[in-house]
């Protein structure tokens, strides 16, 4: 997917490396992650305890079977990487976690919109637009993926490139997907109007959902493409700092 990249391609991601993406800097994104996805898989699961006429087998094994077991996971590789040592001597197992649980973060809000929007009884047509804004950001993430690579591949992450973010060619990019859940919350939002049994809470909740989703989206090469680095090159470990010696 790469080819035979040389160290000189990764040039720019050494910033990266040291700076918002060091070890250590990581572990506390690892214990945010972990409250985020906590606190939404928990409101999900009260509102599937108090609402008794739930019936959606479904939701069931996705919060019961799935997110559960993955919260709890989640939970002892952050606290293995609490304790510093552990971030500094086993950067590259953090970094390939970092990719999976951010993608665990960009959707764990979801869990919580569809177990309110089946609770409340909220139309079709509200679960189908969270359910399109969800497939959407899922498309979205591959698109970007194969945008930092092409980018990688033109080699924009050498010394003297733009990086991931150079937004003033790539204005589609940024734009479209913001225009596509737009338009599917606008539209939703509008026949909501002469529907007023769905709660706008739902909406807020939604937005949320599309905002962290999206945005994650837009950032995740750069996780990729750091794993790789660090997987491949030993001058992307991060030494580990006196104090921890």
């Amino acid at each position: 997917m790469l080819g035979n990249r040389v160290e000189e391609d990764f040039r720019l991601l050494h910033k990266v490396n040291t700076g918002r993406l060091s070890p250590d800097g990581i572990s506390v994104f690892f214990w945010g992650a972990f409250m985020f996805g906590m606190v939404m898989t928990g409101v999900a699961l009260f509102g599937m305890s108090e609402n008794a006429e739930l019936n959606s087998p479904l939701l069931e094994i996705i919060i019961q079977k799935i997110s559960i077991p993955l919260l709890v996971i989640q939970l002892l590789f952050t606290l293995f990487f609490t304790y510093e040592k552990n971030a500094f001597r086993f950067q590259r197992l953090q970094m390939i976690l970092l990719s999976f649980i951010s993608i665990k973060l960009s959707l764990d809000a979801y869990q919580f919109f569809f177990v309110a929007a089946v609770a409340y009884q909220a139309p079709s047509y509200v679960i189908n637009t969270g359910l399109f804004i969800l497939i959407g950001g899922i498309i979205y993430l591959l698109i970007s993926l194969a945008r930092g690579i092409r980018r990688f591949q033109n080699g924009e992450f050498k010394k003297d490139g733009k990086g991931l973010y150079d937004f003033k060619s790539s204005k589609g990019y940024v734009v479209i997907p913001i225009i596509y859940a737009a338009a599917m919350l606008g539209g939703s939002m509008g026949r909501n109007f002469s529907d007023p049994s769905t709660s706008l809470g739902l909406y807020v909740v939604l937005l949320l959902c599309a905002t962290i989703q999206y945005g994650i989206a837009m950032a995740w090469p750069e996780f990729f493409l750091l794993t790789h680095a660090k997987l491949k090159f030993n001058s992307f470990i991060v030494k580990t700092p006196k104090r921890l010696l």
